[in-house]
């Protein structure tokens, strides 16, 4: 089961990174500052959102015994489950963040690296 969960999720962000990277290459050709702006906006949301949803992580790898002692066991608990229910149940959004941060990785490389490596072999662009 947990093998079949990798697999759909490393299809998901292969599938993911293929379309919002072709989108970002046919949105960037005719709408430069929209689609920056856009992509933008959104890579933001997404992350802000996900740190939102997840409790900002507090409560990954968390213990009964690192909880304060006003609280029962059962408030204990369920506030741990909930925790990695939250964390299992927004797995998919990584699928989502990864190919998004991946276009920015793309943009910098286009607009800093190529240039440099262009000037430095000395072919016209």
């Amino acid at each position: 089961m947990k093998n079949g969960l990798n697999k759909k999720y490393v299809i998901m962000l292969f599938v993911n990174t293929v379309i919002l990277l072709l989108a970002y290459l046919i949105l960037i050709r005719f709408f430069p500052l929209a689609t920056l702006i856009g992509y933008t906006a959104v890579t933001a949301a997404v992350a802000f959102l996900y740190v939102i949803y997840n409790r900002g992580f507090t409560r990954k790898n968390l213990k009964c015994e690192d909880l304060p002692n006003t609280m029962s066991a059962e408030e204990k608990t369920a506030y741990i489950e909930d925790g990695k229910r939250r964390l299992e149940r927004s797995k998919w959004v990584v699928t989502v963040i990864i190919p998004l941060i991946l276009i920015y990785v793309y943009e910098l490389m286009d607009i800093f690296v190529l240039p440099f490596f262009a000037e430095l072999l000395g072919i016209a662009s």
